[in-house]
């Protein structure tokens, strides 16, 4: 779980568990609690796309 607000440029923690995209090997994403899907660079863990 992520504390506090998710923002693009964000760095998700490492307690995350991040799924890897299998259409694109450099990017992994996760789901919010309510069920929204994250999108984060797997080279720096920093948010790419969030939609709100």
């Amino acid at each position: 779980m992520v504390e506090g607000e998710i923002t693009q440029g964000s760095v998700i923690p490492g307690t995350v568990t991040l799924v890897p995209v299998p259409s694109n090997p450099d990017y992994e994403y996760f789901y919010t609690s309510n069920n929204q899907p994250v999108i984060v660079s797997k080279a720096d863990r920093k948010v790419i796309y969030y939609a709100q």
